[in-house]
């Protein structure tokens, strides 16, 4: 099992605290977009360096699922299953609203423009805040986070679960991430279009996949709704689709994992799409 990094990310080996060798100090705004494509071409590099010739199964969800049809269209005799879920041919007007409406919120933290690591983080968080809107679900929030019976407080940390939920996780993503690797990979996001500079625009392009498909997705997400996944299944050649129910919203591929699982189990070693319904 092979996961890989993309550039951009803190957790990887470029990003925008990475020093540029051109001032020995780091990238900070500085550092450059990375299209999906972009991203693709360095796993490349690491592939040949390992000596990859054929990968068995491929999995990406969300961004990993546009960066997996990406690559499933530039080498398509590299892979022999791919599963693509929670994920979309381009990126659409309202999922690029979203990520708009995040950069604004770090573009409004005072400090975001400035030259140190810890620059931009209240608006960092109040970005996660405004993505949890997208990743989650309105019966979601109603399970995880109910109102309660009370107005118990006039403080906003406490008032609410949902308020306080929504703080918390703004700080636990400032704890682990860097704001300008986030920055720029909404921006990473936005350019997603398979379609882009290639003939055939979309269609053409999904038509290059050869890899037997198992497009995943989830009936309530509202950042990439299910009709995506289901055009993802109409253009590419064979594909079959799994549609999940549950409460969690884009978020739920990450909670749904025993149903994908047996769906992965089902669709790896069976030739039959009729199967899949067991786990549906």
């Amino acid at each position: 099992i092979i996961c890989v990094n993309k550039p951009g990310s803190p957790y990887g080996s470029l990003s925008p605290m990475s020093n540029n060798p051109e001032t020995g100090h780091p990238y900070y705004h500085d550092f450059p977009l990375f299209t999906i494509r972009d991203i693709i071409r360095s796993f490349q590099l690491l592939k040949n360096n390992l000596g990859i010739k054929e990968v068995l199964v491929a999995l990406g969800g969300s961004t990993g699922g546009m960066q997996l049809l990406e690559w499933a269209i530039m080498e398509p005799e590299l892979f022999r299953h791919i599963v693509p879920i929670v994920t979309n041919a381009a990126l659409s007007p309202w999922a690029i609203a979203f990520n708009a409406s995040q950069r604004m919120a770090i573009e409004a933290d005072g400090t975001w423009l400035e030259q140190r690591p810890d620059a931009g983080q209240k608006g960092l968080a109040a970005a996660r805040s405004i993505a949890l809107l997208s990743y989650r679900h309105y019966n979601g929030y109603d399970i995880t986070q109910p109102r309660g019976k009370s107005f118990v407080s006039l403080s906003p940390e406490t008032a609410f679960a949902a308020d306080n939920y929504q703080r918390y996780q703004g700080l636990k993503l400032v704890n682990r991430f860097n704001v300008i690797s986030y920055y720029r990979l909404t921006q990473t996001m936005d350019s997603h279009d398979v379609g882009r500079n290639r003939d055939g625009g979309v269609e053409g392009a999904l038509k290059k996949i050869t890899a037997r498909t198992l497009v995943i997705g989830i009936k309530s997400d509202v950042l990439y709704p299910i009709s995506e996944q289901e055009y993802l299944r109409d253009q590419i050649n064979g594909a079959e689709l799994l549609s999940i129910a549950s409460d969690f919203g884009h978020d739920g591929f990450l909670l749904e994992y025993e149903k994908i699982e047996q769906a992965l189990s089902v669709f790896i070693d069976a030739r039959s799409s009729n199967n899949l319904k067991m786990v549906n």
